[in-house]
């Protein structure tokens, strides 16, 4: 796994079993949570993953993401993560929703 740009997480995984929805929380979460500043915190409330094609083989899991300003009140962010196999198709995407705030 390497952090390609604040607000970017790239994650290979080598199998497609239900690990994939738990791989697609870490990437999305990671993706986000890094880049937030300091005395921001973040828990998903709600994530759910579509499934487009059967995963086989090589998988790169991949979030992009604007990082949200966070000020004064709890609010709630939405990210999504797409799963895309060797040919570069996505065979999966998970919609996560994040609920940050102050610490």
């Amino acid at each position: 796994m390497s952090e390609l740009a604040a607000g970017m997480v790239q994650y290979e995984l080598a199998r497609g079993d239900g690990s994939v929805a738990t791989v697609f929380g870490v990437t999305s979460g990671l993706a986000m949570l890094t880049g937030l500043p300091p005395g921001t915190r973040g828990i998903a409330v709600k994530i759910s993953t579509e499934y487009f094609k059967k995963a086989r083989g090589l998988l790169v899991a991949e979030t992009h993401c604007e990082l949200p300003q966070v000020q004064g009140e709890d609010m709630d962010y939405v990210v999504q993560a797409d799963i895309r196999d060797r040919d570069g198709d996505v065979v999966a995407r998970t919609t996560a929703c994040w609920r940050l705030g102050p610490v």
